[in-house]
């Protein structure tokens, strides 16, 4: 009750880079909108993924929707696509002096913070919370200076019925993108061959596009 009260009335601001359906830092961004409009919260969606010659404009409407807001709610992660909305709400909160919450998702933080850390700090640090989904990316941010809090990703229960099993098959599935420097599809091909050593019946399915 105090949690729903909390939200209650807040105008929140969320900047990222947002795409509809398709998961990912968007599906949390949905299911973020949808619990806070239930807790009749106000949100304004600022969506940072638009055509790269308009991006650079993108900070005047950021202004423009923030001003009306108590809070900003700023989602990113690794690399200048990812960390693009963490600029842009961080350049608006400061000019309009409202509370900046970033949720850092992602597990290239480490290679990403350690060759970009001067640039990033310049920005994480104007940050009033920042927010991480799970323990690694906590000790990652916490290996370079950050202090973040681990509040772990949502997930929409209703959606998914348990079906008890007897037995389990030794079929394992993988659905990711198969780019290399994001999701490391190489790592899973090393770790079903362990896999395969305790289980040799064991079978993997891949299913992504990539190169």
């Amino acid at each position: 009750i105090k949690m729903k009260e909390a939200f209650k009335n807040r105008r929140i601001c969320m900047i990222a880079n947002y795409k509809r359906s398709v998961g990912g830092i968007s599906g949390q961004v949905d299911l973020l909108l949808h619990y806070l409009e239930e807790e009749k919260a106000s949100v304004n969606l600022v969506n940072t993924k638009i055509n790269n010659f308009l991006r650079p404009f993108i900070i005047f409407k950021a202004i423009k929707e923030a001003k009306k807001c108590d809070l900003i709610h700023i989602h990113g992660c690794s690399y200048m696509g990812g960390f693009f909305p963490i600029m842009i709400g961080t350049i608006a909160g400061k000019i309009l002096n409202k509370k900046i919450v970033v949720t850092y998702y992602g597990g290239e933080a480490d290679i990403f913070l350690k060759k970009w850390l001067y640039p990033t700090r310049f920005f994480l640090n104007k940050a009033d919370y920042i927010t991480v989904p799970s323990k690694y990316l906590k000790n990652i941010f916490k290996k370079y200076g950050f202090e973040a809090e681990q509040i772990r990703e949502l997930i929409e229960i209703k959606s998914y019925k348990f079906r008890k099993r007897k037995s389990m098959k030794e079929n394992l599935l993988w659905v990711r993108t198969l780019e290399e420097m994001v999701y490391n599809p190489s790592m899973l091909i090393k770790c079903y061959q362990i896999v395969k050593r305790y289980i040799p019946n064991a079978k993997l399915t891949i299913i992504g596009k990539g190169p």
